[in-house]
Order: structure tokens, then sequence, then C-alpha cells
């Protein structure tokens, strides 16, 4: 008896090494794997310098981000500034593609590297994360020896049937989905960490469906706004010439409609532009951003005073000059203001602040007293393409939180007392 169950017991640890080593090249794979699809989708979407996508990815895998030029310098990554330079000592050293262990920040660490178009990506897992995939896998296997051991046959063509099964369909799943059948479906109705495992890579599916259709929809958007854009605004000039020369007021009239639903085609195709570019068109520079907003005011003061509504500015003296791309933020204040004035149609106040933050920064607040929005409604006010409007686009709002994420800044909604709503965007 003393000596079956020595046999056992070297038997499960001899187990137990080979599925630490198995487990251990299997981690591996998976951070290629993660590196590797990671990198495509970046390259793909052209997203490398987002930070929002960036942190997106990072929290998803449990790995930091760091995407590379074609010269290994660091564009974008979910590290803070500090920590930043290390690892990208540590990247440049690596090879162009593959994974290895480093020692980040005094801790191991797993990095794994990826081409990414001209450029490239790295993912950093934390060394006990690994070790954790390792170790959670090991008692489960253990778990299942143990159960074998006591039930013998019958235990093990039930584990065959509850484990081995689900996890080869979920495999076979994978390898569609690899390679490119993103309609692959992911089901495992077990009931157990194999269920959660199929949901997780459901989820990462359908992100990577969604980012493959803005991708798509971006590339058109660009063209067609380019192809628009250009013969509006030569309509739009030509126009102008032949109403200053019209002696006849209704003539001129009805020119002056013609012009502002031109104005209005070119800027929806600037919208499109904007949004197609994405934020890596932002140049930023020291810049005042009160002028910014007065420039906007400037533009709209006809509408403004036609519909009644009052401006009232509230502007902090001796404010610090912000990290601006000023031609670009404008869109952002544009839409803001235009915004306002729509859900004010019979008149009313609205309220523009500009105030220093704690810590560094500007505060750029637009508030009106419309109607507000639903409460429904506000977590998807910044998603693009939705939208409330009956003439609506759902693009405004996409855009204006895509160029102040640009800057490194933020913007939200929240509702304003007694009625109406205010946005605020922080800038560094």
């Amino acid at each position: 008896m003393a000596s079956t169950l020595a046999v056992l017991v070297l038997a499960m640890g001899g187990a137990a090494l080979i599925a630490d080593r198995l487990l251990a090249a299997a981690a591996e794979d998976a951070v290629r794997r993660d590196t590797e699809r990671t990198a495509a989708l970046l390259a793909h979407a052209d997203f490398a310098r987002s930070p929002a996508v960036l942190e997106r990815v990072a929290q998803f895998l449990g790995a930091d981000v760091i995407t590379l030029d074609a010269d290994r310098r660091p564009l974008a990554a979910t590290l803070p500034p500090a920590r930043l330079e290390d690892l990208a000592r540590a990247v440049a050293a690596a090879p162009p593609e593959g994974v290895q262990e480093i020692v980040f920040g005094g801790a191991p660490a797993t990095l794994g590297t990826a081409a990414a178009g001209a450029g490239a990506v790295a993912l950093v897992y934390p060394g006990h994360v690994l070790s954790e995939r390792r170790g959670f896998t090991l008692l489960r296997i253990g778990a299942v020896a143990l159960a074998g051991v006591a039930v013998g046959t019958a235990g093990s063509v039930l584990a065959a049937r509850s484990v081995v099964r689900p996890v080869r369909d979920l495999a076979r799943a994978a390898e569609r989905i690899a390679a490119g059948d993103l309609e692959a479906r992911l089901e495992a109705q077990t009931g157990d960490e194999i269920e959660v495992l199929g949901r997780v890579l459901a989820a990462m599916v359908a992100s990577l469906r969604e980012a493959e259709r803005l991708a798509a929809l971006g590339r058109l958007t660009a063209a067609l706004a380019h192809e628009v854009r250009n013969p509006l605004t030569s309509a739009g000039m030509t126009l102008e010439i032949e109403r200053e020369r019209l002696a006849d007021p209704r003539g001129r009239e009805a020119l002056g409609i013609v012009l502002r639903e031109l104005r209005k085609l070119a800027l929806f195709a600037e919208k499109l532009l904007a949004f197609a570019r994405g934020p890596g068109a932002a140049a930023l520079r020291p810049a005042p951003l009160a002028p910014v907003v007065e420039e906007v005011l400037a533009l709209l003061a006809s509408q403004l005073d036609h519909l009644g509504i009052r401006v009232e500015r509230d502007f902090a003296p001796d404010l610090p000059d912000a990290r601006l791309d000023p031609d670009l933020f404008r869109h952002v204040v544009l839409n803001l203001v235009q915004n306002a004035i729509e859900a004010m149609p019979s008149g009313g106040s609205l309220a523009i602040a500009i105030r220093a933050v704690s810590g560094g920064g500007l505060r750029l607040a637009v508030s009106d007293e419309g109607v507000g929005v639903a409460p429904e409604d506000a977590p998807r006010l910044f998603e693009p393409f939705f939208t409330r409007k009956q003439a609506g686009t759902g693009l405004g709002l996409a855009i204006a939180r895509a160029i102040a994420e640009a800057h490194g800044g933020s913007i939200r909604y929240r509702p304003r007392a007694p009625r109406g709503s205010t946005f605020e965007v922080d800038l560094p």
C-alpha cells in the first residue's frame, strides 16, 4: 500500500513538473499571441497614438502597452513618463519580435514585442500575472488528478466531457478568429472558469469587430469628406461673389439662404474629416484658451442675437497658457456652443467659464438652460453616431472627445440645476 502511494505521489509530482513546463510555454505563447493581435489591431485601425485606445487594451489584457515608431522610439504608452524611459531602453534592446523575461522597476516582468505596420507594439506583463496563470491551472490539474485517482475511469470520462471538449471547441474557435474570421462563435456552457474564458474571448472579439467597423468607416468618411469639402468651398465663394453683385433684395436673401446651407454642409464635411483623421493631427503649443472661445462666440454672434441668448463670460484673471492646437480645439468649443444654442430655441443664458484647476491645467465649462439630457442617454453622449436630434449626425461630441484626448485632456457631461446641461473640458 505504501509503495503504491509512493508511486502515485511520484507520478503526480512528475505530472505537475511536466505541466509546469508546458504551462510556462503556453503562457509565453499566450503573450506572443496577445502582442501580435494587439499589433495587428493598432496597425489596422491607426490607433497607435490614442491614449484612450491603449488604456482600453491595457485594461483588457492586464498589461502595459507601448507603441513604437520605425526607429523603436516610443509613440504612446500606458506608463507614466518616469517609468517609460526605463522600459524604452529594455524594448530597444529586445528582439524585434518574441517574448522574453526582463527586470523592470526592480521586479520580474514578461515582455512581448511584435511588428505593427512600420513600427512595433510591446506588451509588458508583471511577472506575478504569469505565475498566477500557471499556479491556477496547476491547481486545476492537481484537482483533476486527485479526482481521477478517487473515482477512476468514470471520473476521467466525466472530466473529458466537461473540460476537454469545451476547451477544444474554444481552441478551434480561437484559431478561426486568429485567421480573421470574427464571426466564429465562442460558447462554453460549463458553469466554471472555462465558460468565463469563453465570455471574455467573446467580448474581445466584439471589440475587434467594433474596431474593424470604425476603421473601415473612418476610411470611408475621410474619402467622402475630402471629395465633398473642396467643391462646397468653391461653390460658396462663387455664390458669395454673385450675391454681392445682385441689386434685388429678394435675390440676395435667397442666395443668403443657399450660402447658409452650403456652410452647414461644409461644416459637416469638416467634422467627418476630423473624426476620420483621429487625434494624431494635434500640433500642440502653448497658447491662451480665451481667444479661441471669443473667436467662436464672434462666429455665432448673429445666431445668438437672433435667438435672444445671453452670453455670460466668467474667465479667471491671469490664466496660464494651455498646450493647444487652437485650430483643432476650436472644433470642440464650436460644437459645445452650437449644442447649447440648439438646446435653447426660445432663448436663455449661455454661461462659459475658464478656470485654473489644482495640480495645473485649465477647465472650460459651457452651460445652457435647455431641456437637458435624459439620464438613460448620458452614458452614450460621446459614442460616435449616437444622437436624439432629428437632423443630427452624432459625430460632434465624439469628435470633441477625440480632440480633447489628443490634447491629453478629457471631456464630461453633468446635469445643471435646476435645468440644462454643463460640459466640462479639462486641459493639462
